[in-house]
């Protein structure tokens, strides 16, 4: 039908932005659309840069993102990314998004990258998303639906914050085995979530589950003053969190029945 089956960039016709102050906007309605679909077919490069993705209706995919800051050191500059999938048919999908910020000087508390993901509806799917630098943040919502999946959220660096809220049931496809309970990082490895963060002082600010038999992984590698906050309301739900550093803190609130919570610090 009408807005079915459209691209926007591959990687032999990109969609890329060079440079300061840019702003993209691509709106896709209808179903099996793509973005960025081969290599880097989505790219911008530069700082201050804004991308906005939305995409309105089922089996769509965003492949690949890159957003890529080049300034220099010390520098406030950042980019910010959104990417909205919606509607009732479900099924859509984000591959690999990943945004850098290598070069700025960990103490100046300027803003880093920002990334929103909000997916509604059944089926829907994260691949990776990660970033690399200071003061990064992360806001992945998957709301509405059953059979979600959301791979890895990995961060690198320090100051990083992620915000995680899913709901609904059947969201993840791993269970915990009690035999993975052994001082490592392995129940932390769940299908739906698998989220990774490395460096200092490091927060899971708002997790927040809603619903009945969901899997969700947590890992935060680093020196000192990483955390985790966050509650679970639903039925049968497995939560890991796998913390190695110093004055790490975990707080989890659970509300429901047969749920199991495991924590290693």
């Amino acid at each position: 039908g009408p807005g079915d089956f459209n691209k926007a960039g591959t990687a032999a016709d990109a969609v890329s932005q060079t440079g300061e102050e840019n702003a993209l906007a691509i709106t896709q309605s209808g179903s099996n659309n793509a973005v960025g679909t081969l290599g880097e077919g989505f790219d911008q490069k530069g700082n201050r840069n804004s991308a906005t993705i939305e995409q309105t209706s089922g089996a769509n995919h965003v492949d690949e993102v890159q957003q890529t800051d080049q300034t220099g050191f010390g520098s406030a500059d950042h980019n910010t990314l959104v990417v909205a999938q919606g509607g009732s048919i479900g099924g859509n999908t984000i591959g690999s998004v990943r945004q850098t910020r290598t070069e700025t000087l960990p103490f100046d508390w300027d803003p880093g990258n920002s990334a929103t993901i909000r997916q509604t509806s059944d089926g829907n799917s994260l691949g990776k998303l990660d970033q690399e630098g200071y003061r990064n943040t992360v806001s992945l919502v998957q709301s509405g639906g059953n059979g979600n999946h959301a791979g890895t959220v990995s961060q690198q660096g320090a100051d990083n914050r992620i915000a995680l809220t899913f709901s609904g049931a059947n969201n993840g496809t791993s269970d915990f085995s009690p035999v993975l309970l052994s001082g490592t990082a392995a129940f932390a490895h769940l299908t739906q979530g698998d989220v990774t963060q490395a460096g200092i002082d490091n927060r899971i600010d708002d997790f927040v589950v809603t619903g009945n038999r969901n899997a969700f992984g947590f890992k935060q590698n680093g020196l000192v003053g990483n955390r985790i906050g966050g509650y679970v309301t639903g039925d049968d739900n497995q939560f890991g969190v796998y913390q190695n550093g110093i004055v790490d803190t975990a707080t989890i609130g659970v509300l429901g029945s047969e749920n199991e919570v495991y924590i290693s610090q």
